[in-house]
C-alpha cells in the first residue's frame, strides 16, 4: 500500500487515533533530511520550504525558519514560524495551512472554503513589543503539485483578511511549499 492511500485509509478510518498524532519540525542548518532550504539560495536541504509575498505589510516576505507537519481529523496541518530581526525590534510570525479533507495530487483547494474541497490559511504576526495581530484567508488557491511517499508540494496565492488587531488586507502571492509527510 502507497504512503497516500496509509494516509487515506487512517483519516477514514480511524479519526479518533490521529487526533493525538503529531509531527516533526525541522530547523534550517541541521543539513540531512532534517535541514530547511532557502528559496533562490541553493543553501541547506529543501525537504521543507515553505514561503509567499506579502502585499499590504512593510515586511513583504514570509519565508519560514521552522516547519512542522502534522495529520489532523480532517487532513493535514502545514505549521510554519519565521523570526524577523533582533532584540527589540523582533517580530515573529506563524503561518498554518490546514487541509479540510484527504490530499490529492493535481487538485485546487479554495482558501477559506470549509467544505473537503477547501483549505484553511492563518498568518499571526507578533513584535517583542506590541500587539498579536491575526489574518484569516478569505480567497484564493492552493493546489498541490505532487505528492510522493514522504513529501508534497504545492503552491498558493490567497487574500488574508483582518481578524485581530489589524484593519489592513493582506495578499499571499507565489507561494511555495515543500515539505516531509509525517
Amino acid at each position: 500500500m502507497t504512503r497516500r492511500a496509509t494516509l487515506c485509509l487512517l483519516i477514514g478510518c480511524c479519526c479518533a487515533l490521529l487526533a493525538g498524532c503529531s509531527g516533526s519540525s525541522v530547523v534550517p542548518g541541521l543539513g540531512g533530511s532534517d535541514g530547511l532550504g532557502t528559496p533562490g539560495a541553493g543553501t541547506g536541504n529543501p525537504d521543507a520550504t515553505l514561503y509567499y509575498f506579502i502585499s499590504g505589510m512593510d515586511t513583504p516576505n514570509f519565508i519560514a525558519n521552522e516547519v512542522s507537519v502534522r495529520e489532523t481529523l480532517l487532513g493535514l496541518q502545514i505549521r510554519a514560524n519565521q523570526t524577523l530581526g533582533h532584540d527589540k525590534r523582533e517580530v515573529t510570525r506563524v503561518t498554518s495551512i490546514l487541509f479540510n479533507g484527504p490530499l490529492a495530487e493535481g487538485k485546487s483547494y479554495l482558501v477559506g472554503d470549509y467544505s473537503a474541497d477547501g483549505v484553511n490559511i492563518s498568518l499571526s504576526s507578533k513584535p517583542v513589543k506590541g500587539s498579536l495581530s491575526v489574518w484569516d484567508g478569505s480567497a484564493g488557491t492552493l493546489v498541490v503539485d505532487k505528492i510522493t511517499d514522504t513529501h508534497i508540494e504545492g503552491r498558493l496565492n490567497a487574500v488574508l483578511s483582518p481578524s485581530m488587531n489589524s484593519t489592513v488586507t493582506l495578499e499571499a502571492s507565489g507561494g511555495r511549499f515543500r515539505v516531509k509527510l509525517p
